[in-house]
């Protein structure tokens, strides 16, 4: 399977609601928001069936959970993130991530947002994963280009 990486929780909700609106499937730019962590100890596990493709049913599934590292109240946070689609003619992204905090709410380790990696199906594509490919494109120039130094 073919990879990329992306970072940050912005990127990878960006690039859901990409592919929702690229792909006319507006069931996943509702979902695109559900990535982000939004407790101390949080769990998102949504399942979506869709059957755009005529008689083919879409699948997607995104699990994020979050959870204390120290059952006696430590501080110390660590996550996980799946997405998982897999279109009515077959073809398949991922998206996963780990990722551990420490101290306070998004204190990233090493200071850095996590980084997820996308993982695209080996079918064959001449307009899916192309497509796919300069959406993740798109997402990483426009995060890399956005300065997210907090304002004195």
């Amino acid at each position: 399977m073919e990879n990329f990486e992306i970072k940050g929780f912005d990127s990878v909700s960006d690039i859901i609601e990409m592919f929702g609106e690229s792909f006319n499937f507006p069931k996943l730019i509702g979902l695109s928001y559900l990535v982000f962590p939004s407790a101390p100890t949080s769990n998102v596990n949504v399942t979506l069936y869709d059957d755009q493709d005529g008689p083919s049913e879409s699948r997607v599934t995104l699990i994020v959970n979050r959870v204390r590292c120290h059952p006696n109240g430590g501080a110390d946070h660590v996550g996980m993130l799946r997405f998982m689609w897999t279109t009515g003619s077959g073809h398949v992204v991922h998206i996963d991530g780990d990722w551990r905090e420490e101290d306070y709410f998004y204190s990233f380790e090493k200071g850095e947002e996590p980084t997820f990696t996308i993982w695209l199906g080996e079918d064959e594509s001449e307009r899916f994963y192309p497509r796919v490919k300069e959406l993740i494109q798109e997402v990483s120039a426009s995060n890399e280009n956005t300065d997210k130094t907090p304002t004195q």
